[in-house]
């Protein structure tokens, strides 16, 4: 676990999640494993919510956790990370690329036709899906 990561223990979420960022980020990747994803997708899931921790900010309005431009933080901070730890550059660039967007895959159905087609279109848009299951899933309590 890099450091990046670990900032996540005890970094609480909305309602919309069970874990802290750190146990959502694992549970995530394991979901990945566990599908036998492809190795982009599982350091994408491992690294998609890293930005987290340095950009979250309790509302005072009603007293939720609010993590705007996490996902860009998390993309650089996760290219970071994949060249540290000597990731080939095209694969970083992917992760770079996903971690970047993995909030996009979510607003499709609100996102200008051309926005939404151009995400579509891209080369890596199958494997941003996937990390949108992976996402999802490591949200999720499986009922311990």
């Amino acid at each position: 676990i890099t450091p990046e990561i670990e900032k996540g223990v005890g970094v609480e979420q909305n309602q919309a999640h069970t874990y802290d960022v750190f146990e959502h980020n694992l549970r995530s990747l394991q979901h990945a494993a566990d599908k036998d994803w492809d190795f982009e997708v599982r350091l994408a899931a491992l690294f998609h919510d890293v930005g987290k921790p340095l950009t979250g900010k309790l509302r005072s309005s009603d007293g939720k956790w609010t993590f705007y431009d996490h996902e860009k933080v998390g993309s650089v901070l996760a290219a970071s990370i994949c060249r540290r730890l000597g990731v080939h550059e095209e694969t970083v660039a992917q992760v770079e690329w996903l971690v970047w967007n993995h909030m996009r895959v979510r607003r499709l159905d609100i996102m200008l036709s051309g926005k939404a087609a151009e995400l579509r279109s891209h080369r890596w848009f199958p494997l941003l899906e996937i990390l949108r299951d992976a996402d999802m899933e490591g949200r999720r309590s499986t009922g311990e």
